[in-house]
């Protein structure tokens, strides 16, 4: 515990320091996960391990179920990561689009802006020839 209250420290100042939280916010977090800590710590110590290993194959059991949980947890979050990549791609796709579309909207402009500015300068020489 001694080596972790530093690192505790730290990242419960960062949490607020960082804007993610509020003192008192952290301070509630902080006892609400001490109370559920004890309370998952007693029941683990004094109901779940004994049940364990009175039954056969209660710890190799709890060691498959620990990894299943693992592995689902991984996957899950592997998953929402490469749609996350693939809706940041859409967004840029559709971005990039939306500038070429407008670059092309903008040279077209400029290029009737010099049809127009040919088309004064034409009527201007015609005037002062008549």
């Amino acid at each position: 515990m001694h080596v972790l209250l530093p690192s505790l420290v730290m990242q419960t100042w960062l949490r607020v320091r960082l804007g993610f939280h509020t003192g008192p916010q952290v301070l509630v977090g902080a006892c609400l996960g001490s109370v559920t800590a004890t309370a998952w710590f007693a029941a683990g110590t004094g109901w779940v391990l004994p049940a364990l290993h009175t039954t056969a194959g209660g710890p190799q059991a709890l060691c498959a179920a620990t990894l299943a949980a693992g592995v689902a947890f991984a996957v899950r979050n592997v998953a929402a990561w490469v749609r996350e990549q693939a809706m940041l791609r859409t967004r840029e796709d559709v971005a990039a689009a939306a500038r070429q579309e407008n670059e092309q909207h903008d040279s077209a402009q400029d290029g009737d802006e010099a049809g127009e500015q040919v088309q004064l300068v034409h009527s201007a020489a015609l005037v002062t020839v008549h």
